[in-house]
């Protein structure tokens, strides 16, 4: 089972799967039937994206030995992947009318930088405090914006951010996980700035406010999903620390992106 589990993790099914949910979320959210092609392709891009990355960072990055060693053994898949997906996604893309392409350009563009080269071997990701910021801000305009166009709604700003909080959340703790390899490579992070103790506590007062977002303003199945995404918040903080195994943040952190999607729906549907 674990094997089955670490597959899934480590060809990035899980997070794709992730990214596919979430955006769902905001279908299940409005009340409205999954449709259009929002959701394949925010799927197939986020694995394809992070099967580019993980090729790309297991070359250039400076990692941990056990992760290095683990993406390594899933190299061979993350390449089959990488020259694979491409056809799906030009196909997806036929799909879409000019207008909505136009929008997708730029999360587009901002993810292919956050992965690649763009100056003198900078990407995005090096630049100083701006990763995580970027990660929610394409995660949720993919989860939130996308469908709303494809739907002919407005555009949420309350959504936007409050599902951009979200991944914010599930991120940080990734910088704790890569604090001693950030400072070795010579990028300052959030996490870094405020060391290992404050950032818990900075966490811990994020997750506060997104659930006080739901509390005064969601309707109760929402209030309902994320109370319980608060306390597994807490418990997996609570157990998150630099030396904990790479399997823990990539299985259980990244798992939140999967549940509370999977909660609003239940709650929505009986409740």
């Amino acid at each position: 089972m674990r094997g089955l589990l670490s597959f899934s993790v480590y060809t990035h099914l899980h997070i794709a799967l992730g990214a596919a949910l979430l955006t769902a979320s905001s279908f299940w959210q409005w009340g409205r039937p999954i449709e259009g092609w929002s959701l394949p392709l925010a799927f197939f891009a986020c694995w394809w994206i992070y099967a580019l990355h993980r090729i790309y960072s297991n070359r250039s990055d400076k990692m941990k030995a056990e992760r290095q060693a683990i993406l390594q053994k899933y190299r061979a898949w993350n390449w089959g992947l990488l020259l694979l997906l491409p056809g799906v996604l030009l196909y997806l893309a036929s799909q879409l009318p000019f207008a909505l392409l136009r929008w997708l350009l730029l999360p587009a563009l901002l993810s292919l930088a956050y992965v690649l080269p763009i100056y003198k071997g900078w990407r995005l990701r090096d630049i100083p405090w701006l990763k995580i910021f970027l990660i929610a801000g394409v995660w949720s305009f993919v989860a939130t914006v996308l469908p709303a166009l494809e739907l002919g709604r407005p555009i949420s700003p309350y959504l936007f951010f409050e599902r951009a909080l979200f991944v914010l959340l599930i991120t940080l703790p990734f910088d704790l996980r890569d604090l001693e390899q950030e400072a070795k490579a010579g990028v300052p992070t959030l996490v870094s700035s405020l060391g290992e103790k404050r950032s818990r506590y900075f966490i811990a007062a994020l997750a506060l406010i997104w659930w006080g977002m739901q509390a005064y303003t969601a309707p109760f199945f929402m209030l309902l999903a994320s109370s319980i995404c608060l306390l597994l918040i807490f418990v997996l903080l609570s157990r998150t620390h630099a030396q904990q195994n790479d399997f823990f943040f990539s299985f259980y952190w990244d798992g939140l992106l999967i549940l509370y999607p999977l909660l609003i729906f239940l709650f929505k549907t009986y409740t």
